[in-house]
């Protein structure tokens, strides 16, 4: 149970907060690997708005515990995995010729690379570092080879890696 003090949650409180989050998303996105895609599906894009809410309240819980030593390269990384993450949230869309959920994804990869490698730096959420670059190269490898496989198993991945990392949030 969360502890209130005056209105104001405690950096622990926080923490596991935060790991609560990551913890679910990552473990529904994991369920939702195995779920067929269905266009225009209500049901389906509600999950994976509260998949993605989620991953955006896991990485902010990730990026504060850690963030005076990944640095601005670490801040980039987290920067980018939760713009990207947030452009995705709700309903598929093409703007302008931009399939937006592709576009998004290209930003999680990048960012979830990025954020990985300063967090392998400094030898914190090892593990879900080290799912988050197999993620990135599975979604990329999946696209360029046109496997859709690829693309379920990526996102299963990265659901792994919030798992991970929401255990570790929580237990402080």
């Amino acid at each position: 149970m969360l502890e209130i003090t005056s209105g104001q949650m405690l950096p622990k409180d926080l923490a596991r907060f935060a790991g609560l989050a990551a913890v679910t998303a990552g473990g529904m996105r994991i369920v939702a690997a195995a779920i067929p895609y269905v266009p225009d599906s209500a049901e389906l894009e509600a999950l994976y708005a509260l998949i993605d809410l989620g991953f955006l309240f896991g990485t902010a819980g990730i990026f504060l515990a850690v963030w005076p030593r990944v640095g601005v390269f670490g801040a980039i990384g987290a920067g980018l995995l939760m713009a990207g993450v947030a452009s995705i949230v709700g309903p598929d869309a093409v703007f302008h010729g931009v399939d937006m959920y592709q576009a998004g994804l290209g930003v999680i990869a990048l960012g979830s690379a990025v954020f990985a490698v300063a967090l392998l730096r400094t030898g914190q959420f090892e593990l879900t570092s080290w799912a988050w670059i197999a993620a990135a190269v599975l979604g990329i490898g999946g696209t360029v080879a046109a496997l859709p496989e690829l693309g379920m198993l990526a996102g299963a991945v990265f659901g792994f890696a919030y798992l991970v990392a929401g255990i570790r949030l929580m237990r402080g």
